[in-house]
């Protein structure tokens, strides 16, 4: 996936679905609701891509607290399904035979470059 480049603006443009994981994301920086990591880091979404229904869709894999590894995957389907985020959060069709979730990373590291700058800003505003 190319980004999306607005010329007048030079920001990244986004769907109303990735928009929605921004959204997520900046609501535990403002709640002050994200995960403090070993390293120093934070997790405020931490996208998840699950496979349902022939498409990837990119979830927050970080939920009430707590990082859903890939072993928790059954878990955090069942919380997708309870919440609704496969109408909320973005879909991409499925890559090629050997990498099938080539879109829905694409458009990830995307959006981690957003998340990544704001958290940033939030530790050295915490400094």
């Amino acid at each position: 996936m190319e980004e999306n480049i607005s010329k007048q603006t030079n920001k990244i443009l986004f769907t109303e679905a990735e928009q929605n994981l921004l959204n997520y994301h900046r609501d535990h920086l403002k709640n002050n609701t994200f995960l403090e990591n070993e390293d120093g880091s934070i997790t405020t979404v931490y996208i998840t891509g699950v496979l349902k229904d022939g498409k990837i869709y990119n979830i927050p894999g970080y939920v009430n607290g707590k990082k859903y590894e890939e072993e928790d995957q059954e878990e955090l389907m069942e919380i997708a399904e309870e919440n609704d985020w496969f109408n909320i959060y973005p879909s991409y069709e499925l890559g090629p035979e050997d990498d099938l979730g080539l879109y829905a990373n694409e458009a990830a590291e995307t959006l981690h470059k957003v998340i990544e700058n704001d958290g940033k800003k939030l530790i050295q505003n915490k400094k």
